[in-house]
């Protein structure tokens, strides 16, 4: 049965918080409201919990996805039953509301008193106001039952998606924890050169507790690396380390080419498709991440070069929020030694069109949509920001601001990846696109992703299984 979000939009016809002319927009728009009521999604998509909460850095066994994916439908299953019950009440209450009003109305039709009378009208119309305001709690109710129903069917195809590739069982959920918390550590213990200092601490301690435990000496030979008792340490700081040991000095005080891995949010917590500790960090660089939020597009970016800038940092890595790049994209993005390359992917809806531009033999902006993966394009007309590399060095050669966009009269008109890319192109600058790092944009309000036709299958929606390891996910 299909619910309305709106049994009757009448219901705001003489409020005190809107104007009548807002009433009829309402009114007229009352359709668009209802379909939308209806097709939004109040929970995850499938992609969301593959991608977000099956991530491999929580859970990089099948085992934990699957004990993950058990815990996460019983919440939702366990919740549809309250709600159930919550509902059912509800409609006690309307039932009950139902009789008070006959009351109520019976009474009124009695009352002599013309007092007595007006405040049986007020409790009357207090009651219908009620029973109302129910109905509308119902309909709420019963679109967060439907999409709570929704996720435990999801969440049952993904359990049967696992279950055959158990390695300890669908009996006891804790056989697993020793490998999946020892293989977690380590893919942690791999990247702390992107952790604050207090964060790293732990991560060395978790590691060092899962790798000696008795469960886990099947998976790979090893020792204890207790901090203690070997010569893996952990300093609090770069000056701890230089002062605890000349050698660590001496290889310190070299000047060490650094690169700021910048990710804009428009709001703090925003996450990001990338998971960063999956990220393959190229040799002889320090890799730090840095996550502006709260400012336009733009802005967001200007302040990461001029950040980049006052630090002496040597290269600013852009990689939007909603781009799942290669795990190995830095490190090709390096390896050209350009001022200004990055990676391709496509915009959000279909066809797929690039998110990048060049130009033809007329000298009009195009798609890049004739190539084969692995092709280097040369003078990109319009490199996107998603997963680019750019050298600081050049930026200080172009004049403040380096990113600004442009609507007119409210359109979107030039973009900010277009205005420094005409900037760049204006002092000679060759702007490389590297077909061969294949992005994934991610669509959160419709849970979808689009990508290279070889790479996503858009039947259901999925990164196919051969790309998955592919992907910092």
């Amino acid at each position: 049965m299909e619910e309305k979000m709106l049994p009757s939009i009448n219901v705001l016809t003489g409020s005190d918080l809107i104007i009548s002319e807002d009433v009829k927009f309402l009114q007229e728009h009352t359709k668009d409201f209802e379909k939308r009521f209806r097709t939004r999604g109040l929970f995850r998509s499938k992609i969301e919990m593959e991608a977000g909460v099956l991530n491999e850095v929580e859970h990089p066994t099948v085992d934990s996805k699957y004990w993950q994916a058990i815990g996460e439908q019983n919440v939702h299953l366990t919740e549809l039953i309250t709600l159930d019950f919550e509902s059912k009440k509800l409609s006690a209450k309307n039932e009950l509301i139902e009789v008070e009003i006959d009351e109520l109305e019976d009474l009124i039709s009695k009352e002599e008193n013309k007092f007595k009378k007006k405040k049986l009208e007020i409790k009357l119309k207090e009651k219908r106001i009620k029973y109302e305001q129910n109905k509308f709690n119902l309909i709420q109710q019963t679109k967060t039952a439907q999409e709570r129903m929704r996720e435990v069917k999801t969440w049952e195809s993904i359990i049967k998606e696992l279950e055959p590739l158990l390695k300890y069982g669908d009996e006891d959920f804790s056989k697993h924890h020793a490998e999946r918390y020892y293989l977690k550590f380590k893919n942690k213990m791999n990247n702390l050169e992107l952790m604050e200092d207090s964060a790293k601490e732990m991560v060395v301690n978790n590691f060092n507790s899962f790798a000696s435990h008795p469960d886990n000496k099947n998976i790979e030979n090893r020792q204890n690396l207790s901090v203690e008792t070997t010569q893996q340490i952990d300093y609090r700081s770069y000056d701890e380390a230089k002062k605890d040991d000349p050698i660590i000095a001496g290889y310190f005080d070299r000047k060490v080419r650094t690169i700021m891995v910048c990710s804009p949010h428009r709001n703090k917590g925003d996450r990001n498709a990338t998971n960063f500790n999956m990220m393959q960090t190229p040799t002889g660089f320090n890799c730090f991440l840095n996550e502006p939020f709260g400012m336009t597009v733009p802005d967001a970016r200007n302040f990461a070069v001029q950040k980049a800038i006052s630090e002496d940092i040597d290269y600013i890595f852009f990689v939007d929020d909603d781009c799942i790049i290669p795990r190995d994209a830095l490190v090709k993005l390096v390896h050209h030694k350009a001022d200004m390359v990055g990676g391709f992917y496509y915009k959000k809806y279909l066809p797929l069109e690039s998110v990048g531009m060049h130009i033809n033999e007329k000298d009009q902006p195009i798609s890049i949509d004739d190539y084969k993966i692995g092709d280097i394009i040369h003078n990109t007309l319009v490199l996107p920001s998603g997963c680019t590399l750019i050298n600081v060095e050049m930026l200080k050669k172009i004049e403040v601001p380096w990113y600004k966009s442009v609507t007119i009269s409210g359109r979107a008109a030039l973009t900010e990846d277009t205005y420094i890319c005409q900037k760049v192109k204006d002092i000679g600058v060759d702007i490389i696109t590297d077909t061969g790092i294949q992005c994934v944009h991610v669509d959160y309000t419709k849970g979808m992703f689009y990508g290279h036709p070889l790479i996503v299958n858009y039947e259901d929606n999925t990164i196919r299984a051969e790309y998955r390891e592919y992907f910092a996910l």
